[in-house]
């Protein structure tokens, strides 16, 4: 009997044999006749001369059902959660097929029914798990959907477009979806612009009938309103996506301008990822894309709003923008060399400047210490010529105090002469003798001064000659009382 329950791969033939049916397995036995008998355990089971082949447990969960092919080829869906032996003298195949779950009331899908020999279509919403029956056909969307790095030829299916294939549709809710379409200026150069549409589904049945393919479909409406935008654009209008977004919202150059003020200006590579909302209360892209919203109400869609998501440029844009750089770095190159051949002629002119600055006050300054200088001498030459002057009055009143003195002097001398003159004729005195005696008396009386002494001052004189006197006097008579006779 064993542990492991057994499958279709346990196949015998026996003659006599009993064999056990565990709970949970079942088999089918034929007997020597060829009649099936279906035993689902627990049994035990006798077999003479019989073939006995356990079967298989297909099982369905909750979001599953069972598609179950019978041999007389009838087909029947089974929705889960069930199970069911494979017998393999009444079904040819059976699988489990995944449910449909549609979880929110804007999922929906479409369902064809073949009622009276004709086909219906029905829209069933959610949320619901839908297991389809056997003639009903569940319908298979298929967009394309654009690759960020594949080659593009919007519009049309190519190696570089992929195809997604889908069958729940979200419906009555936002719906984005992004498209891509070529855009041509009115100089040449072309690029792919990237556009993100947010759109809501309305009527699912006006959408199937009229498109099979919607983000194609809306991609050439949408290349056939840019070829009208693209002739009143030009190559360099391309690099900032504003100005695209100001062409679209049916802006003036002015506004643009007062909007380029608020905002940084943005240089658009070969890919740019710019997000430009273009929505208002009164939308102005339905002015701008025109086919695109005819488009739209044509298979039961409401464009809500269009976001320009950015560009890719072709090689010849890149060319133009590239040489349009080019220029614009010359022309910045040789404004900045102007700027700089400005700023070193400024400051050569300032450095000038300085230097005959410095050069006035070096001059000022040697003036002023020339004239300090001057001054100096000046007042030192005045200073002089005052001291020469003063020597010189010194000079002149000595000369006349020697002057003066010498005249007294003459006349003393010549007072005394005469005295002398008159004391040698009147009174017989030896003038002689009288002179040395004085000059005498004079220099041993004060020998510091004798020189200076004048040598014949008549008082002196006339001290000495009293006392010559009074010597001679004294001394006759001191004669006479020695000698009476």
């Amino acid at each position: 009997m064993g542990r492991n329950f057994r499958g279709s791969e346990y196949l015998k033939t026996t003659w006599i044999s009993k064999r056990t049916v565990k709970d949970g397995e079942a088999l089918i036995k034929w007997n020597y006749k060829g009649k099936a008998t279906e035993i689902v355990g627990p049994a035990r089971v006798r077999c003479r001369f019989a073939t006995i082949q356990f079967l298989d447990r297909i099982k369905a969960s909750p979001f599953e059902y069972l598609r179950v092919e019978y041999r007389d080829g009838r087909i029947e869906h089974l929705p889960g959660p069930r199970a069911i032996w494979k017998n393999p003298v009444f079904y040819e195949k059976i699988t489990v097929e995944p449910a449909i779950h549609l979880a929110t009331k804007s999922e929906a899908i479409v369902i064809y029914q073949t009622a009276k020999e004709k086909l219906a279509r029905l829209v069933v919403s959610g949320p619901a798990t839908v297991c389809p029956q056997f003639g009903e056909r569940i319908h298979q969307f298929t967009w394309t959907q654009f690759e960020n790095n594949e080659e593009r030829v919007l519009g049309r299916i190519n190696n570089g477009i992929k195809k997604c294939t889908f069958q729940t549709l979200k419906i009555g809710s936002l719906l984005p979806q992004e498209v891509r379409a070529k855009l041509t200026t009115n100089d040449g150069p072309s690029a792919i612009l990237r556009v993100s549409l947010n759109l809501v589904i309305h009527n699912v049945e006006k959408l199937i009938d009229n498109t099979d393919d919607l983000t194609a479909d809306l991609a050439n409406s949408l290349e056939s309103d840019l070829i009208v935008l693209g002739r009143r654009l030009d190559a360099s209008s391309l690099r900032n996506l504003r100005g695209v977004a100001a062409l679209v919202e049916g802006t003036t150059e002015e506004d643009d301008a007062a909007a380029a003020s608020h905002m940084m200006d943005n240089t658009i590579s070969e890919k740019t990822e710019i997000p430009v909302v273009i929505a208002s209360q009164e939308p102005p892209f339905r002015r701008a894309f025109i086919r695109l919203v005819r488009r739209c109400e044509e298979l039961g869609i409401e464009l809500r709003s269009v976001e320009l998501r950015g560009l890719d440029a072709s090689p010849e844009l890149i060319e133009r923008w590239s040489a349009e750089d080019n220029r614009v770095k010359a022309q910045s190159a040789a404004a900045e060399a102007k700027l700089k051949h400005q700023a070193n002629l400024a400051a050569a002119t300032r450095h000038a400047e300085m230097e005959s600055m410095e050069a006035e006050r070096k001059g000022k300054a040697l003036a002023r210490q020339h004239s300090i200088d001057v001054e100096a001498a000046r007042r030192t030459l005045e200073l002089d010529e005052h001291k020469a002057a003063v020597l010189e009055r010194q000079r002149v009143r000595d000369s006349k105090n020697l002057d003066q003195d010498l005249q007294n002097l003459s006349k003393r001398n010549d007072e005394t002469i005469r005295f002398l003159s008159k004391l040698s004729k009147e009174a017989g005195v030896d003038t002689t003798k009288l002179l040395t005696a004085q000059l005498s008396s004079s220099t041993f009386s004060n020998p510091s001064t004798s020189k200076s002494a004048p040598p014949f001052d008549l008082a002196n004189l006339m001290k000495a000659i009293l006392a010559i006197t009074e010597n001679g006097v004294a001394l006759s008579n001191n004669n006479t009382q020695d000698n009476p006779h």
